[in-house]
């Protein structure tokens, strides 16, 4: 393949050319989108972080008293938030390309895989968009998971303050 399209001239077939573009194109969207999920995930850790360290400080500082069990229940949500959020940073693992192994065979000429590299590359790209679709879906749940523990976190602290 001679550029980033797959090189028209180089594939014998049109139908795996083009598989391979639009595979291509899906894992490349798909790592925006893993990637946007990350940042919001680590952003939520931030607020979070920050939030708590603001509500410890106003108790031990001003002695200000939260009423407890509703504190208490918004500080767990908080803490639930602030893991979630670690979690989905970290779990973020997505399919880039081929693997080393791959390539070298591609190299040496000595694919094995299928009757031709041409028409197992589109299906092993597909199997990658497959399992980063799971990620995303896994991750976005995840994510889910953190922003709304830090709503019910903050709004319970909140409310633990005025009553």
């Amino acid at each position: 393949m001679s550029d980033e399209d797959g090189g028209e001239a180089d594939w014998s077939s049109k139908r795996r050319q083009i598989a391979y573009q639009e595979s291509r194109a899906a894992l490349n969207a798909q790592q925006a989108a893993l990637t946007q999920i990350d940042n919001k995930a680590i952003e939520n850790v931030r607020i979070t972080a920050i939030l708590l360290g603001v509500f410890v400080s106003a108790v031990k500082i001003s002695g200000f008293s939260f009423e407890p069990i509703t504190g208490i229940i918004g500080g767990v949500a908080l803490a639930i938030s602030l893991g979630a959020g670690i979690f989905t940073y970290n779990e973020t693992d997505p399919y880039l390309g081929l693997n080393q192994d791959y390539i070298d065979e591609l190299i040496a000429d000595e694919f094995t895989r299928s009757e031709t590299w041409e028409k197992d590359l589109p299906e092993l790209l597909a199997g990658f968009v497959d399992d980063n679709a799971d990620d995303i879906e896994f991750n976005g749940a995840a994510l889910t998971v953190a922003q709304t523990c830090l709503f019910v976190g903050v709004v319970l602290v909140a409310l633990s303050a005025v009553i």
